[in-house]
C-alpha cells in the first residue's frame, strides 16, 4: 500500500509539513510506503 500526503500550504516546512512528516514516520513503521507532495 502507498499513501500520498498532499501539503497545500504555501509555507515550506511549517506546521502542515511537520504534521505530515509525523504521519509519514508512523506509517513507515508499519511498512506502509508514503510520499509527500508539496504544492
Amino acid at each position: 500500500m502507498k499513501v500520498l500526503l498532499v501539503n497545500g500550504s504555501p509555507h515550506q516546512k511549517e506546521c502542515t509539513y511537520t504534521a505530515l512528516t509525523e504521519v509519514t514516520e508512523t506509517l513507515n513503521k508499519d511498512r506502509i510506503e508514503t510520499e509527500i507532495i508539496r504544492h
